[in-house]
């Protein structure tokens, strides 16, 4: 009877641990991730391009890169940083796109219009974006997968020339990773 109890209790704790789920041992790690980009021309368009790589500007990507499970891009914000204009330059019409490092799959993460250049300088006037979901789950792939390298591209139109600001976008990223 002892040795049924046992031969029992060892079959079902063999059960109960192979079951166990192995995402108690995923990691959560939230980050911001931040770029500036200079538009500096004599015309009122502009369009920016920055190659990214995430591995250079996130030591959570690089540490976890192959162990990666997701990535979600939970915010965007964007703000100036540097504004050398007229106080009512504004920016009519803007996009903010991302693509494969060859520039390839571009997709929009967001459009934002008419905002007064003087009015969202500083961090304290952060602007939050609302985001296409395919731009920004395009994004948050990229920043998942090998090489972690993807584009962004803004483009501009103001209602004066010249252009001469800095922008700054942050990107709030949310990753979850798996050490086994």
């Amino acid at each position: 009877m002892k040795l049924r109890f046992i031969i029992l209790f060892a079959i079902a704790a063999m059960f109960t641990f192979q079951s166990c789920d192995e995402n108690l041992l995923d990691i959560t790690e939230e980050f911001y991730y931040e770029t500036e980009m200079q538009v500096f021309t004599t015309d009122s368009v502009m369009m920016v391009a920055e190659l990214v790589d995430m591995t250079d500007e996130s030591t959570i990507i690089n540490d976890y890169k192959d162990k990666i499970q997701t990535v979600e891009i939970t915010q965007v914000k964007y703000w100036v940083t540097v504004h050398e204009g007229d106080e009512d330059q504004e920016i009519i019409d803007a996009s903010l796109k991302v693509a494969a490092a060859d520039g390839s799959s571009e997709e929009l993460i967001a459009s934002l219009q008419n905002q007064v250049l003087n009015n969202i300088i500083g961090e304290e006037n952060a602007q939050s974006l609302t985001v296409q979901q395919t731009g920004v789950d395009q994004m948050a792939n990229l920043i998942k997968n090998d090489p972690y390298t993807f584009k962004l591209i803004y483009n501009t139109a103001c209602n004066k020339a010249p252009l001469n600001f800095t922008i700054r976008f942050q990107f709030k990223v949310k990753m979850v990773a798996n050490p086994l």
